[in-house]
């Protein structure tokens, strides 16, 4: 070891180490999401041979989603060729275990947006965001070719919905006439 340099814990190796193969983040932002310097990350890339690992890693990840496919071929052949059920339970659980791994995702993406961002909550603005959302789920409805009666009604709803969050056009002063308060206020005064 270097004199002078720092010593850390095994866990914070083992950690910026996953962050940059299996997370694929550069070490830069290893650096800032661990706080360990770079130069330490980059000997330590190095010297642990990170780079070759990374790509041995997205090569498998790979392979792995290829099989995948041709598991869910080879299933639904067999299935629909020789009527096989225990191949349409393959097939399903096959399926089923694929949902839970992208929810799991999806989960772990979700935990690590920062909890202390500003919340607006004027309503103009959550329309917007609201019709970014619809946007968004349109989008990928469309590259999925899942498009089914379910989520048309279900955008559809949600249009509705950011349609009316939208705020009005604002009407002249003379237009407004009289917001509640002051009516209360004008009856009170009139009774006496």
């Amino acid at each position: 070891m270097v004199q002078g340099a720092r010593e850390y814990p095994p866990a914070a190796v083992f950690d910026a180490e996953d962050a940059f193969i299996l997370d694929g983040l550069t070490l830069e932002q290893v650096s800032q999401k661990t706080s360990i310097p770079i130069s330490t990350l980059k000997r330590w890339s190095s010297q642990k041979g990170w780079c070759a690992k990374r790509e041995e890693y997205r090569r498998k990840e790979s392979e792995t989603r290829h099989k995948l496919v041709d598991a869910r071929l080879k299933l639904i052949t067999d299935c629909s060729q020789k009527g096989n059920p225990m191949s349409a339970f393959g097939y399903q659980a096959l399926e089923n275990a694929t949902a839970k791994a992208k929810e799991i995702a999806l989960k772990e993406r979700a935990a690590q947006i920062p909890s202390d961002l500003e919340m607006v909550t004027d309503q103009a603005s959550i329309a917007e965001a609201l019709l970014n959302a619809i946007s968004i789920k349109l989008g990928r409805l469309a590259r999925d070719e899942k498009l089914d009666l379910k989520a048309v009604k279900d955008i559809q709803a949600a249009l509705a919905l950011a349609e009316k969050m939208k705020p009005k056009d604002e009407l002249p002063e003379h237009q407004k006439g009289m917001s509640a308060d002051f009516e209360s206020t004008l009856r009170e005064l009139l009774r006496k």
